[in-house]
């Protein structure tokens, strides 16, 4: 069983815990499953690896459609449908009419801040596997608001083609409830990464106690003037409240992109301390492990509250979507999530108020209670993924 998994990247280190637990998930339910990418960066070295297959370009299906690669795969076909098997099972290839299922990964793709292509494209796509009778399946993510017609149109559409779709939160499944009131396959489920097994805790730590802090630079590029002139303030305000308290500052670079490392830098320059360090971690275990052993995160990327929270480490929020403040109050812990009203001086409140012991200690045992209520969703989410895939795509 060849699947597609949609938006698989490693720019994005959540990106790339999302990837690594869909693969051990759906491996450990569905013996044959044999995962496949159409590639979005450069990383062929890093899906080698993990076994994942690559779509080949084609006609109509990416910008490399007219290129070299594009030419390559139709001289392939011309060779006959058994010798070009051969070929691209030869080289850990795919083309684009051989998986069997299509499984989406998206994070937040499917809103009004999102690019008129992604669901102009993502239509397309679904449309294809839906001829086909191949199953689509949209993983926990969140959804909305949709108020641009074009794109309450687009996804009215999208549900018509998707078998099964998840919503990380009650306000996304509300959002796509209200564009297909009658689309019946639609749950709600946690982030995936909250359980992908990964326990990073270590109580022996005896390191200097430290705090985390990831900044985003979609805070700036996505909310238009909301966070101008603020953004960084509110994170320079929570640093220097943790160096005031005694502790050490770690400055988490959660993507490749050159905008995330560009914050990072001028957040650490801002104090010129040996005890803020910036770390660009190429491994996103690793990235939670930190996480997991720090007194307090302070986080612009989603995912790294999600790897916080699943460590059990207290956490603020400077967001700039509802997904923020529905992981929070999924965690009781919504008086933590901030937005661009927020000030500095508030930000330096909620830290010194996480980083008081007692308080620490009482939010920690909330997360761990959450998690553990939570816990059955995911169990559940996963079993009508794999149920639904070996169901449909059987005899294929």
């Amino acid at each position: 069983m060849i699947v597609e998994i949609r938006d698989a990247n490693f720019i994005n280190k959540g990106a790339e815990l999302m990837l690594r637990t869909i693969l051990k998930e759906l491996s450990k339910r569905i013996p044959e499953f044999q995962a496949a990418v159409f590639p979005i960066d450069d990383r062929a070295d890093a899906r080698a690896s993990l076994g994942i297959k690559h779509i080949l370009p084609s006609l109509g299906r990416g910008r490399l459609s007219f290129t070299v690669l594009g030419k390559g795969e139709r001289v392939a076909a011309a060779l006959g449908g058994e010798n070009y098997r051969k070929l691209l099972r030869h080289y850990g290839l795919v083309n684009v009419r051989m998986p069997d299922a299509l499984v989406d990964m998206s994070g937040y793709a499917f809103a009004d801040t999102s690019r008129r292509r992604v669901s102009k494209d993502f239509l397309c796509l679904t449309s294809t596997y839906k001829r086909r009778g191949a199953p689509v399946i949209l993983l926990p993510q969140a959804f909305g608001p949709f108020t641009r017609g074009f794109l309450r149109r687009r996804f009215r559409r999208i549900t018509e083609n998707v078998d099964l779709m998840f919503a990380r939160d009650a306000e996304s499944y509300l959002h796509v409830r209200e564009v297909a009131p009658e689309f019946p396959h639609v749950y709600v489920a946690p982030d995936i990464t909250l359980y992908d097994g990964y326990d990073g805790r270590d109580p022996g730590f005896a390191g200097e106690p430290y705090c985390c802090f990831i900044p985003n630079h979609a805070v700036l590029s996505r909310t238009g003037d909301r966070w101008a002139g603020k953004y960084e303030g509110c994170m320079r305000a929570a640093v220097s409240t943790t160096l005031d308290q005694g502790l050490c500052a770690k400055i988490l670079v959660y993507s490749t992109e050159a905008a995330d490392a560009l914050l990072a830098s001028r957040l650490a320059a801002d104090f010129d301390s040996a005890r803020v360090e910036v770390i660009a971690e190429e491994d996103p275990y690793e990235l939670k492990r930190i996480l997991a052993n720090s007194q307090l995160a302070v986080s612009s990327r989603y995912h790294g509250l999600v790897s916080a929270f699943s460590q059990g480490t207290p956490a603020i929020a400077l967001g700039w979507a509802h997904k923020y403040s529905a992981l929070f109050a999924d965690f009781e812990m919504a008086a933590y999530s901030l937005d661009h009203r927020t000030s500095p001086e508030e930000v330096a409140e909620k830290s010194r108020l996480l980083l008081d012991s007692e308080r620490n200690a009482e939010i920690r045992q909330i997360l761990r209670r959450r998690l553990q209520e939570m816990a059955e969703l995911n169990s559940q989410m996963w079993e009508q993924v794999s149920t639904l895939l070996v169901s449909r795509t059987v005899g294929r």
